[in-house]
Parts: structure tokens; sequence; C-alpha cells
């Protein structure tokens, strides 16, 4: 009787997971952001936060029934229906995607010139290092910012789902080219957000020990990275000393003894280095992101005033504002690293999905925004119907990103609209192991 039970509670959990699963995937997104709030703020903010989430969940709950998305499930099949009938041309197209990407990348560090990682494992210059990683996008071409964007958080992470099963050979390449490419830029965030993808589905899929080679792969990723980008773990202090003497850098070299004379050690242990890496990336998950969002809630709308359409990029200029005058992750940032934009260094405080809302029209704002988000969630869940695994693998990584970015960000910008093309597009050959 006690076994019978125990599996009808799985049977119950596992059923109410698979068709609320977007619910309760962004309900710990939520909590881990409410949490960082709470923790730099007490319980100043907790009537907004709750109003929010009785928002999303009411309207989730209440629309999931209501929502039939029939007009446009009509003209998917029809779709499906003509890709049935031409699946060689479809199947070979996924192989020319996979062969214009690979190019893209060849193409993009010819751009630029070199390889940024390798060019700074070959550098003993800290700063010197930090410039490089600024040039990777510090130039003036919107197709190479865009493309790279879309092939690291779009093309390969689909691409590498659908040739898992597909082409032995092909999977293991885009692998190789995923890694190092998502290396070669040095960002760590990179890394996680090109594998996580088919981690997850290899995961689904029971491919246990492929899914432990593919969770160890960006904690190495990182620690590379910090050991990259940090001479002072591959060299004494002397050997940095003589390789700046043989550099024309005066003013590199200044920095470098003025960092000395700041106390900041130049010699730190490996472990230590990586320690701290881990303890950084810790604090960002469970603290940072929520205590990015208190910021703008305790400077809106007292120091900043409700936007009121201004705040979204996309619609400032319909509304006939300048949205340099409400782009408040930019203010915020002048405001809480004072020091930093006095030195006219500039940098951004990006937030919650939700809070973009509140900065714009307050607490109704938040109603509307729970409203807006639950009918983009079931409009998902809607596209992928029966096909749990690539639901979760495909739109996991972009739930978590609201943590701290708004929905049309990730979609447009962020590949999370590329992605679910793609998924639309070859359907029915992902649905052919």
């Amino acid at each position: 009787m006690s076994h019978f039970l125990n599996s009808r509670i799985v049977s119950i959990a596992k059923t109410l997971f698979l068709n609320y699963s977007f619910y309760f995937i962004y309900l710990f997104v939520f909590i881990l952001v409410s949490y960082g709030i709470i923790y730099s703020t007490g319980s100043k903010f907790l009537n907004e936060l709750l109003i929010y989430f009785t928002s999303f969940t009411l309207s989730y709950f209440i629309l999931a029934k209501r929502l039939k998305f029939d007009f446009i499930n009509r003209l998917i099949e029809k779709f499906y229906h003509f890709n049935n009938k031409n699946e060689r041309l479809f199947n070979i197209s996924a192989y020319m995607m996979a062969f214009l990407v690979v190019l893209f990348v060849i193409f993009h560090f010819w751009f630029l010139g070199h390889i940024p990682a390798l060019s700074s494992y070959l550098s003993l210059d800290y700063y010197g290092i930090a410039l490089i990683r600024q040039s990777i996008i510090e130039h003036n071409s919107t197709f190479i910012k865009y493309m790279s964007a879309f092939v690291l958080k779009g093309f390969l992470p689909f691409l590498l789902i659908y040739f898992l099963f597909k082409s032995k050979p092909v999977f293991i390449l885009l692998t190789l080219v995923a890694v190092l490419y998502s290396l070669a830029l040095m960002q760590k965030a990179y890394i996680v957000t090109v594998l996580a993808p088919l981690t997850i589905y290899a995961f689904l899929n029971r491919k246990y020990i492929l899914t432990v080679v593919l969770s160890i792969i960006p904690f190495i990723g990182i620690y590379l990275l910090v050991y990259i980008t940090n001479p002072q773990l591959r060299a004494t202090e002397e050997e940095i000393a003589l390789y700046l003497s043989d550099k024309d850098s005066t003013y590199l070299n200044k920095m470098y003894k003025d960092m000395s004379a700041s106390g900041i050690k130049k010699n730190k242990s490996a472990i230590e280095s990586l320690k701290t890496a881990t303890e950084g990336v810790s604090e960002r998950v469970f603290v940072t992101t929520g205590k990015a969002s208190s910021y703008w809630l305790e400077l809106i709308p007292d120091t900043f005033a409700y936007a009121y359409g201004c705040g979204y990029n996309f619609l400032a200029p319909l509304l006939g504002c300048d949205y340099k005058e409400y782009d408040y992750s930019r203010k915020v940032y002048d405001i809480v690293y004072e020091n930093n934009a006095k030195k006219g260094l500039e940098g951004t405080v990006t937030v919650a999905s939700f809070v973009y809302d509140y900065a714009n029209f307050g607490r109704i704002g938040l109603i509307f925004s729970g409203i807006l988000l639950s009918v983009l969630f079931l409009f998902i869940q809607f596209l992928f119907k029966e096909n749990a695994k690539h639901l979760i693998a495909l739109n996991f990584l972009n739930i978590w990103w609201l943590s701290s970015a708004y929905y049309t960000t990730l979609l447009l910008s962020g590949g999370w609209a590329l992605l679910l093309l793609l998924y639309i597009f070859f359907k029915p050959q992902l649905n052919k192991k």
C-alpha cells in the first residue's frame, strides 16, 4: 500500500511538472531574485514581490485553461505537412547550417585578427589582457556582434541537440567548435550558454556519462579563463616586470606599479584565485541578481520617475522619447558605482524582467508583467506540446536569464526567438532519432 502511494505521488508530481514545467522552473528563479532583494533591503519591497507573484501565478493557471492558439496551430500543422514531404531538403539544410556556423567562427577570428584567448595567454600584461577582452566587442560591425550572439545562443545550442542522435562526427566537431569559440571570446557565461541546453537534453535522455562530461567542461573552462586572464598565476612578479619593461607601455607599467602600491596582491596562488572565482559565481547566483534589482527599486520613483513606456528601448521612439534619458540600467550604475563613473567607466545594472515593468509603470507594471510573462510561457509550451525534453532543454536557460534581462532582449538579441524558430522548422526531424 505504501509503495503504491509513493508511486502515485511520484506520478502526480511528474505530471504536474511536465504540464506546468515553466511555472516551476521560473518559481525557482523568482525565489532566488526575491532572496537577493530581501537580503539587501529586508521586507521593504515585499508587497511589490507579492503583487507580481500573485499576478503571474493567477494569470498562468487561469489562461492555461483558456488560451488555445488554434489559428497558429493550423498554420504550423500545414508547415509540418510541407516538411514531411521535403524531409531530405530539411536534413540537408541542417548540415548546411552547421557548415555556415563553422565558417562564421573562422571568419570572426579573421575579422578580429587573432584568437583573443590565445593572445591573452601569450601576454603577461594584465591591463593589456583587459584591452584584448574589450576589443572583442569594441568594433563597428553590427553583423559580427549579432551573429556572434546568435551562433552562441541559438545556432550552436540547437545544432548540438539536433546532431546528438543524427551524426556523431558532426556532433563531435560542433562540440569542439562550441567549446573553443566560447572560450576564445573570454566571457565566462558563453561556455555555460552554449552547452547548457545539450547538457540538460543529455540528462533527460539518460545519457549520464555525457551529462557528467558536459557538466565538467564549463567548470574547467571558467577556471581556464581565470588562469589566462591573470598573469600572476602564470609567472612570478619578476617575470611580469621584465615582460613589461620590454614593452612600450609606460602607462601600463605605471598602472601595474599603482596596483602594487595600493596593496593588491599580484602573486595570489592559483588555489586562492580559483576559490575567489567560485565564491564570485556563488554570490552572483544567490545574491547579486536580486541585489541589483533592489538598487532599481530603491531609486525608482524617489530618484528617477516612472518612465511610462519610455524605458523600453523598442517603444521609446514610437512615444517620441529619447531612450538615453530613461536608460535606468546606466543611470543606476552611475549612482551605485559612483567612483567608477567619475573615472569615465561606463557600465549597466541589469535586473529581473519584472523590475523593468515596475520602472515604467510602478505596481500596475508588476501586474502587467505577470500577465505578459504567463502568456509568453503558455505560448512557448504550446509550440512544444508533448515534446517535454526539447521544451525544457531549449528554454531552461532563457527562463533563468529572466533573472537579469527583459523578455524582448532575450527573445531578439538573446537568441531565444531564434531557438524557437529553429525548433519549429526542424521539429519533425528532431522527433526522428
